[in-house]
């Protein structure tokens, strides 16, 4: 079962998106900011698969969670237009579907 920790400071964006990704099988980790996120990726002891995060949180966390856990995959959550890359970082943009 993949692992996600997902950093939204909306409880009820995290709320929604939690029953999203434990309806589809993803063991999920939340935290609201970078802070607490950075915290979990410390403590937890089981592989990391993708963090999600906005814009200003990935950019916080990019570098501590190439050091912390290169194997882990970042998405940042971009406002309007096309998923992408940006800043070397894979993004996905809102507002998005479940697909």
């Amino acid at each position: 079962m993949p692992t996600v920790l997902l950093i939204e400071p909306v409880d009820a964006l995290r709320s929604e998106l939690h029953n999203f990704f434990e309806g589809h099988g993803y063991s999920l980790l939340e935290a609201a900011d970078a802070n607490e996120g950075l915290a979990l990726a410390q403590i937890h002891e089981g592989p990391l698969d993708i963090a999600i995060a906005g814009r200003s949180d990935a950019e916080l966390l990019a570098h501590p969670f190439r050091e912390l856990r290169p194997e882990m995959k970042l998405l940042e959550i971009a406002g309007g237009g096309e998923a992408s890359s940006v800043n070397g970082r894979s993004s996905i943009t809102r507002p998005f579907t479940e697909a």
